[in-house]
């Protein structure tokens, strides 16, 4: 099944989980300035991230020391996507003060620029100072398995766990860890047991339905998909995962396309909800709206390779736009050879044989899945070149020569 990339997954559901145990330190400010607090307390306030940046600024002019508008300074840069600023600003808070949260959301930052190892080093910093600070471990864990350090990953879930049997985040983000691995019955245990810890955690629901998907458990995965819509009815990956099962079961109703609906009008960016409800029309033999369908997948994703095909084929089965087939056809063949798939391009090709024998698609396809071999350009041959000037010397010389000697 289509679905978010391992990555953006990992990275999505890893901040949920951070950002849905992260607290705040209990802190006493020192003696600053009256003034400088003033000023802090204000941009604490302001619910504009400029003004926000111009009240902590001052504040901090005010007391170049002051560790918490360093802090919160750099938050206000992360949600303006300023991270450069932000890293500096949190390096800068923790000069001044030296509790975990800093450094915590510091590597959180870095893992946004990309900056992965220097998150771990952060992680490893906290643990060492905390061998107990599960949020470390939570960071860690995911900025592993973002670089497929996935045992590592594991092992991360693992102590968490063990110095907390009930932490329902260290099985949930084991849970992804295993799915990644493509070890989805393992994956169903851990998300079972986050269900078992908190029975109304939608997210659980869904990634364990997910993966009864992947290994073939249809029926289980639509009442995990059913009971995560029940839980948050605008989540819009549950009706498509639900959709797909009943699909995958070859159980074609109507609901099917409702669903699929449900999932555009959450999301209607999502080019796969309109590819799946496309095919989905097509077996009710509603052509029409399945090219509407089709064409709105291209419409976000233009090279789709399987929206281009199944179009295709709609029209040819409508006779009414054969060169427009023969141009779906020909634009799947390229998508497919573009992840080298030459059985797939191939079948286009006959596909286009079907509509218009004559069609010129047939050879410009063919001499991209088979191209002709370049001629071999005739490579220089610097010997002959240094021999001939050195004949043309030799001849020029002696007729000088000759030129000079008296009849």
């Amino acid at each position: 099944m289509k679905t978010i990339t391992k990555k953006s997954l990992c990275f999505l559901i890893g901040l949920f989980i951070l950002f849905s145990f992260y607290c705040y330190a209990d802190e006493t400010l020192t003696d600053q300035q009256e003034k400088s607090e003033e000023w802090f307390t204000k941009g604490y306030n302001a619910d504009n991230l400029t003004l926000q940046v111009e009240y902590y600024t001052k504040a901090i002019e005010l007391d170049p020391s002051f560790a918490d508008a360093y802090y919160f300074r750099g938050r206000a840069y992360d949600n303006m996507d300023e991270h450069h600023n932000a890293v500096n600003d949190y390096i800068r808070a923790t000069v001044f003060h030296s509790f975990w949260y800093f450094n915590f959301i510091h590597g959180i930052t870095y893992t946004i620029l990309d900056r992965y190892k220097k998150a771990i080093a952060d992680c490893n910093k906290i643990i060492e100072t905390n061998p107990e600070d599960v949020n470390a471990y939570y960071l860690r864990g995911i900025t592993y398995t973002i670089l497929d350090r996935d045992e590592e990953a594991i092992e991360d879930c693992n102590k968490i766990i063990e110095t907390n049997p009930e932490d329902v985040n260290a099985y949930y983000l084991r849970g992804i860890i295993y799915a990644n691995l493509g070890e989805y019955e393992e994956a169903v245990e851990d998300c079972s047991k986050t269900i078992e810890i908190n029975p109304e955690l939608a997210f659980a629901y869904y990634f364990r339905g997910y993966n009864y998907y992947n290994f073939g458990q249809y029926e289980k995965a639509i009442e995990d998909a059913s009971k995560t819509i029940e839980i948050d009815p605008e989540f819009a990956f549950s009706y498509f995962l639900r959709g797909r099962s009943y699909d995958s079961l070859g159980e074609y109703r109507k609901t099917i396309i409702d669903d699929y609906s449900k999932t555009i009008e959450i999301y209607p960016e999502f080019s796969d909800a309109y590819y799946f409800r496309g095919r989905a029309y097509d077996n009710f033999g509603e052509h029409e709206k399945a090219i509407e369908d089709y064409s709105k997948t291209i419409e976000i994703y233009p090279e789709d390779a399987d929206a281009h095909l199944a179009r295709g084929i709609d029209y040819s089965l409508l006779q009414e736009f054969p060169t427009v087939a023969c141009g779906d056809f020909y634009q799947a063949g390229v998508s497919f050879l573009k992840d080298n798939n030459i059985t797939q391009a191939l079948m286009c090709v006959d596909h286009i044989k079907k509509v218009d024998p004559s069609s010129p698609l047939i050879k410009k396809l063919m001499d991209k899945i088979y191209p002709w071999p370049k001629k071999k350009e005739k490579q220089y041959n610097y010997k002959i070149e240094a021999h001939f000037i050195l004949l043309i010397w030799i001849i020029d010389t002696v007729l000088k020569v000759k030129s000079q000697t008296p009849l």
